[in-house]
């Protein structure tokens, strides 16, 4: 039973931290399906999908920046390889705590080459952490 119990919370979490979220953002090659925040054992990640362009010869690889909620002057960094025409979904490294109502941002650099060099795309989002106190505090996420 608090198995379930969990697990329904943590989708109101989730759904609850998408909520707030600005409209998703279109650049030439990629465009933002949704996003928000992920959370679940006293953690929290972003959670992202993008649609991105047949126009670009894959495989693609990929540098997504996050800023760091606890840490300003470290982004949180991830990177992959992307081959399939399929939506694609990227997650953070997880994190313990943000600050309520602020607005992060997430960049998105792609490339044709494994080394980084010819950057063919580039793409920026933005996503609002939204939790109240009192979830936060059930759920073990420390509030900024």
């Amino acid at each position: 039973m608090k198995r379930v119990l969990s697990a329904i919370l943590t989708l109101m979490v989730c759904s609850i931290s998408l909520a707030g979220n600005p409209n998703p953002t279109h650049s030439k090659y990629v465009s933002t399906l949704g996003g928000g925040f992920l959370i679940g054992e006293g953690k929290i990640r972003y959670g992202m999908t993008f649609d991105v362009s047949d126009e670009l010869a894959r495989p693609l690889y990929i540098v997504v920046r996050f800023d760091n909620p606890e840490n300003k002057k470290k982004d949180l960094l991830s990177t992959l390889v992307y081959a399939s025409k399929d939506d694609l979904v990227v997650q953070s490294e997880p994190f313990s705590s943000a600050k309520n109502g602020k607005t992060y941002r997430l960049e998105l650099k792609l490339f044709s080459d494994p080394e980084h060099y010819d950057q063919v795309a580039r793409h920026k989002a933005k996503v609002k952490f939204n939790l109240s106190p009192e979830i936060a505090e059930i759920v073990g996420i420390k509030l900024q």
